[in-house]
């Protein structure tokens, strides 16, 4: 079972995705904060992040750096889709479908298996 951190700020949005992952059969731990979700993945093992619109670019640069062999997903507003293209591995625009979540991280993990295993 692969563990994705999930990070975000608002507890609305951080639940919907979790209970939609965890439905998927994914082992979710929530991130609040940056530090929380920074722990987490210097904890590990994390096999993915989902991090909301609402964090910092900054916190993406550093979990980048601190496990660049994580993938990242990012759901984001229009404005700063541009902004997390080169820090995300996959960059969805708000608003996002749990399903639509779901099958992008499913795809994702499946992408960074098939790499791994060559």
């Amino acid at each position: 079972m692969a563990t994705i951190v999930n990070l975000d700020r608002s507890e609305l949005q951080r639940r919907r995705r979790s209970r939609a992952l965890q439905q998927a059969g994914y082992r979710v731990l929530e991130a609040s904060n940056e530090l929380q979700a920074v722990d987490f993945v210097v904890s590990g093992p994390v096999d993915l992040i989902v991090c909301g619109a609402e964090q910092s670019l900054p916190l993406l640069g550093e979990l980048r750096w601190a496990a660049p062999w994580i993938p990242l997903i990012c759901v984001s507003s229009s404005g700063r889709v541009e902004a997390g293209l080169e820090l995300a591995a996959i960059v969805l625009e708000s608003p996002v479908s749990t399903e639509e979540l779901v099958a992008w991280v499913d795809t994702e993990l499946m992408l960074h298996q098939a790499v791994a295993n060559l």
